[in-house]
């Protein structure tokens, strides 16, 4: 549960991050998780390949947002109301917070 709570909360900063600053975390993490470029792509467009490295490049990111921002409480209890579940492995549940909270956002921005 403690991974969920912190996955939730890095998700809130990743919306007051700038994006050089999510572009360089992302160059980081794709080095540490080895996960293909394409398949990291693919993801920021919202198109998910159920990939073990693209799962932890998504933990990765998470936690090095966690080290460099603070989170919302608003946006954190945005997410949570819908995207809260939480799935046999850390790596899994980062995959599909992203894609639920990716969703949240993008649907409420139309």
């Amino acid at each position: 549960m403690r991974v969920l709570l912190t996955v939730i909360a890095c998700f809130s900063i990743t919306v007051y991050a700038t994006k050089k600053d999510r572009m360089k975390i992302v160059e980081e993490c794709n080095k540490v998780s080895g996960v293909d470029k394409e398949v990291v792509k693919k993801a920021m467009m919202g198109i998910y390949v159920e990939d073990p490295l693209l799962k932890k490049d998504m933990l990765c990111y998470f936690q090095q947002l966690k080290d460099k921002y603070k989170g919302n409480m608003n946006v954190i209890s945005q997410a949570s109301v819908k995207c809260t579940v939480e799935y046999d492995t850390p790596e899994d549940t980062a995959f599909n917070l992203i894609k639920c909270t990716r969703d949240v956002f993008v649907s409420s921005e139309t």
